[in-house]
């Protein structure tokens, strides 16, 4: 009985009461003659795609060394680019800085971007972290220079640490 009430309620309210839709921002009565519908807008993108190569190894002296950093397979990066940037290092605070496992002695070191800029650390916590190094919008190589900072305390040695990279889709300037 109950079920029937609400039923006869339900019909009561939609054959006797106003109605009003609203689709694409239009409103629309009882006495519209017009169809009523919706404008539907739909656009569909391909995920971006990409592989960068990045040598896992890198060798130099105390003039530095130029670095190659490629992309390929690029495509569907939707106006944004492809960044890759200090992630951190295996330096304490995430320094810039290589230490000779036999004597303990350290040196900092530098990168410096295709667009010439210096990136270095000075002691503080994670400061150079999420820094530009290169970047790509379609497939190709770009270099930049590591160098070591020659201080007038670097003492001979042979100096190891690691660079981490990130990789990341971001805004293209």
């Amino acid at each position: 009985m109950k079920k029937v009430i609400a039923s006869l309620l339900s019909l009561a309210l939609v054959t006797g009461g106003a109605m009003t839709c609203l689709a694409a921002d239009t409103s629309y009565d009882q006495d519209s003659t017009e169809n009523i519908g919706s404008t539907i807008n739909c656009s569909i993108v391909n995920d971006p795609t990409y592989t960068v190569t990045i040598p896992s190894s890198i060798s130099m002296d105390k003039n530095g060394t130029d670095v190659s950093v490629s992309a390929s397979d690029v495509s569907d990066l939707n106006g944004q680019k492809i960044s890759v940037t200090i992630a951190g290092t295996d330096y304490y605070r995430n320094q810039m800085v290589l230490v000779d496992p036999d004597t303990r002695k350290t040196v900092r070191y530098q990168v410096i971007t295709p667009a010439g800029e210096t990136l270095e650390t000075t002691g503080d916590k994670d400061q150079m972290n999420g820094k530009e190094i290169v970047s790509f919008t379609a497939d190709g190589t770009q270099s930049y220079h590591i160098q070591p900072v020659m201080a007038f305390n670097v003492v001979p040695g042979s100096y190891t640490g690691t660079l981490t990279y990130g990789i990341e889709l971001a805004d293209a300037e």
